[in-house]
């Protein structure tokens, strides 16, 4: 991991003296490794930290991709890696995802997935999860019914992020406030009971 991260750096830091060059307000980022937790969060000790402690004041953003897994998990990775980032080097960076999916779920496995994860960043870290991407494993976007569902009826979660309590910890729910005099509540039975929720 050492020797990948030495060359990932070295890579980085040529393409961003001519990128910026070229054009002083691109931005870049990487190093698109795999969940910063994996391996008892060996991954970021043993390649994400020695990149971002060789590229640190050059990195506008990080980039990670997480597969299955505990969905907070991935959220509380963010968590470690901005704290690494922030003491130090003084920095705080947005962090993108770059790929993730339930490989081998069926379509309400992978819009469960899906849900899931996206509603664990929105919760924990939503300053510091600014971007995801879904890794189709089929030919065309959204092929999958399951994910295109959970897409779709995720899209009302826009504009401002409101605070949102619930007593039953079974229910993961987000609200937001997407524009004047509209409130979007998104509320997900996370068990395999039925639920009933009231909104005082």
């Amino acid at each position: 991991a050492a020797v990948a991260s030495e060359m990932y750096a070295k890579i980085f830091l040529a393409a961003h003296e001519g990128a910026k060059s070229a054009n002083p307000h691109v931005k870049l980022g990487g190093p698109c490794a795999p969940a910063f937790d994996d391996d008892g969060f060996s991954v970021f000790t043993k390649h994400v930290a020695p990149v971002i402690d060789r590229c640190h004041d050059k990195l506008d953003f990080l980039t990670e991709h997480h597969y299955g897994g505990e969905r907070f998990a991935a959220a509380a990775s963010y968590e470690v890696a901005t704290a690494y980032y922030d003491v130090k080097h003084g920095r705080r960076v947005p962090i993108y995802n770059t790929e993730t999916n339930d490989l081998s779920g069926s379509p309400l496995d992978k819009a469960h997935y899906n849900i899931e994860d996206i509603l664990w960043c929105i919760k924990v870290c939503p300053d510091k999860a600014m971007g995801r991407a879904v890794h189709a494993l089929w030919s065309g976007y959204c092929r999958d019914q399951g994910e295109t569902d959970a897409f779709t009826i995720m899209n009302t979660l826009r504009g401002r992020l409101l605070h949102v309590q619930t007593s039953d910890p079974s229910l993961l729910v987000v609200a937001s406030h997407p524009e004047p005099g509209t409130v979007v509540v998104f509320a997900f039975n996370n068990s395999r009971f039925e639920r009933t929720a009231a909104l005082p």
